[in-house]
């Protein structure tokens, strides 16, 4: 009886620690480096029938230290998409400190550089900005093709139809142009985007928390009104991607690392 307990107790042991070594593979190991494309179609008020069927690729929150396998993926599965637009959401160069090694934004900005030179250079490219994207980001940025809404709206066209990417601070300078994306890095902008009526916000900034616990939620983003995925506010649509790098800590748990491509429809 006793020898059949220990072995009741050794089978319980190794199941215990089986699946504690799948949840650390999957959450240190495959989540936060192998981002998934995510697909997501938002008919969008105004686009002109030229622009129907429009594709954007989107990421956000790179936190790069150093350019790597993870950000190869990113530019492969990008690749691969074809999109129209390639369209950044900010945090693309990490923090003071954070990850727990020597670097500088000056560093970090160069391995952006290299990252970026990745991307396909077929379709047009737009950003904008997050908060750990100070100088020579902004530089490095427009040196590999894109144009940042900080420095003015940016408006794409095919034919008659026009779109244009505004900065959530040039709301009130693009509230009469319609159809009107806003790139804005903290995606609670998204309130104000809407009393202007603009018709899409893409946003970033929360990770998706990172960590989601089923019937707990997420551990990294309780503040966030607009953690991730889809959202409709008032008559404008938010999306917040999950982003492609982590913050603090290099771990991802149902939240695995993101690019969107979303495809813009005419509403009818």
């Amino acid at each position: 009886m006793r020898r059949k307990r220990l072995r009741t107790a050794l089978v319980a042991l190794l199941i215990v620690a089986g699946v504690a070594g799948v949840i650390y593979w999957d959450a240190y190991c495959f989540e936060p480096h192998y981002p998934r494309l995510y697909r997501v179609t938002i008919e969008l008020p105004g686009l002109g029938a030229g622009l129907d069927g429009m594709t954007l690729a989107v990421f956000s929150d790179l936190h790069i230290v150093g350019a790597g396998p993870r950000e190869r993926r990113m530019a492969r599965l990008i690749a691969r998409a074809n999109p129209d637009a390639i369209v950044g959401v900010g945090d693309y160069v990490e923090d003071d400190g954070a990850s727990g090694v020597e670097y500088t934004t000056e560093s970090c900005a160069r391995e952006l550089a290299t990252a970026l030179s990745w991307l396909p250079s077929g379709p047009q490219r737009v950003a904008c900005l997050g908060n750990w994207d100070f100088d020579p980001v902004p530089d490095v940025m427009r040196a590999t093709g894109f144009r940042l809404v900080e420095d003015g709206p940016v408006t794409l066209s095919r034919g008659s139809a026009r779109l244009t990417f505004l900065a959530s601070g040039d709301l009130a300078r693009g509230a009469d142009r319609a159809p009107t994306i806003v790139l804005s890095h903290v995606p609670e902008a998204a309130d104000a985007a809407a009393r202007a009526r603009a018709g899409l916000v893409l946003g970033g900034h929360w990770h998706g928390g990172q960590v989601c616990l089923p019937f707990v939620g997420t551990l990294g983003a309780e503040t966030a009104k607009y953690p991730k995925g889809l959202y409709r506010v008032g008559d404008t649509w938010l999306y917040v991607t999950r982003g492609v790098g982590f913050h603090t800590e290099p771990v991802r748990f149902f939240c695995r690392s993101e690019v969107t491509l979303l495809t813009l429809r005419s509403a009818q």
